[in-house]
């Protein structure tokens, strides 16, 4: 956005880049990269390549886009101001969503681990309330493989959800 705001302002593309690479931390990947693109272009590199080089070692989806923009931008012509403020507000959107799936799973690993600590808490409960209709039920041939239906049960529920909430977001 510090970038869509000063191609707004009415620097060119390349001094653009390099101010707000500045607003990021020495350290930044992003930053790097926009280093590496002006040196190219002081070496003397074709801008086209130039640009179409920025960032090949990052590994995020928007990345392209913002490359593919700026390089229709300089062919072109037009607006590019409006097309990355676009798609500044799709990353912000794909990272709140991935944030809220990051959430929804970490809840639903949650609630499952609270359901098992109830029920074990209830059974607990039972036992030092009732201890002989409890031991009563594991000493029965039936009773026992209830309590044996119970537990695999129990563990088959949390290796789903595991293997349900194993999404890479």
């Amino acid at each position: 956005m510090a970038f869509v705001g000063l191609l707004k302002s009415g620097m060119n593309l390349m001094a653009g880049m390099e101010a707000a690479s500045e607003r990021l931390g020495p350290d930044s990947l992003l930053r790097i990269e926009v280093v590496r693109m002006l040196e190219r272009l002081r070496f003397g590199v074709n801008e086209d390549f130039a640009i179409g080089s920025f960032a090949e070692s990052v590994d995020h989806p928007d990345i392209e886009l913002f490359v593919q923009a700026m390089l229709l931008s300089k062919q072109v012509g037009g607006s590019l101001s409006n097309t990355l403020e676009r798609l500044a507000r799709q990353a912000r959107r794909r990272a709140q969503f991935r944030l809220q799936a990051q959430a929804a799973v970490g809840q639903q690993r949650g609630s499952v681990w609270a359901i098992l600590a109830i029920v074990a808490l209830v059974q607990t409960m039972l036992y030092f309330q009732m201890p002989e209709v409890i031991l009563a039920g594991l000493r029965s041939d039936i009773g026992f493989v209830v309590w044996q239906v119970a537990f695999l049960t129990a563990w088959f529920a949390v290796w789903l959800i595991g293997r349900i909430s194993k999404i890479k977001v």
